[in-house]
């Protein structure tokens, strides 16, 4: 049985994604808590994959599980099932280190920091590539966007932010807009009180 439940700050972020002020959640835990919250497969990014996921290597279909998928050395991440779909080999969706991260989840994260105008770091200490890089890229093309005089279709000068919430410093302090050192759950229940919008309990 699954023993932890999405926190605050999980929720948050996942009401936030179905109002559509957040467009992508990009993250490197592995506790399959963001889809438990209810943020949608299409609008999250797992670095690292998922320990209660399987992927069929034919089709690429998911399967979330209610148990943990591995890891499974020495097997090629083989986990033994077969897909309920296409009858192809299911295989644990866990990056360990020394791996190279998926493209699919790269390539996404990416575009997104690309097009990003506000990047929200919560609970990181943006030391660990590439991950860190997302969010430092946020804030270059920010600063080239706006200082290279860049404009939207109503000619408005590009412009975005990079925010973060950490209890300790981050190597990304000095490049970011905003700087908290706070509990997630904490700052995302001010946000979401700033917003006007209220979470089940």
């Amino acid at each position: 049985m699954l023993a932890k439940a999405p926190t605050l700050s999980h929720r948050a972020i996942a009401r936030l994604v179905a109002e559509g002020m957040v467009q992508t959640v990009i993250t490197q835990n592995v506790d399959n808590l963001h889809r438990r919250s209810g943020v949608p497969r299409d609008q999250l990014v797992e670095l690292h994959g998922n320990l209660q996921c399987e992927r069929c290597e034919a089709c690429g279909r998911d399967h979330e599980r209610d148990f943990r998928i591995g890891p499974n050395p020495g097997r090629q991440h083989v986990t033994g099932r077969a897909c309920e779909h296409c009858g192809g080999r299911l295989k644990d969706y866990l990056v360990p280190f020394g791996e190279d991260l998926p493209e699919r989840e790269t390539g996404h994260a990416w575009h997104e920091s690309e097009v990003a105008d506000l990047c929200l770091v919560l609970g990181s200490s943006l030391t660990v590539t590439p991950a860190c890089e997302y969010a430092g890229w946020v804030a270059a093309s920010t600063k080239r966007r706006y200082y290279g005089g860049a404009t939207d279709e109503r000619g408005d000068a590009l412009h975005g932010a990079l925010a973060i919430v950490n209890l300790q410093r981050t190597p990304y302090d000095g490049d970011a807009d905003v700087v908290a050192h706070a509990l997630c759950d904490d700052a995302m229940r001010e946000l979401m009180s700033q917003l006007g919008l209220t979470l089940e309990e």
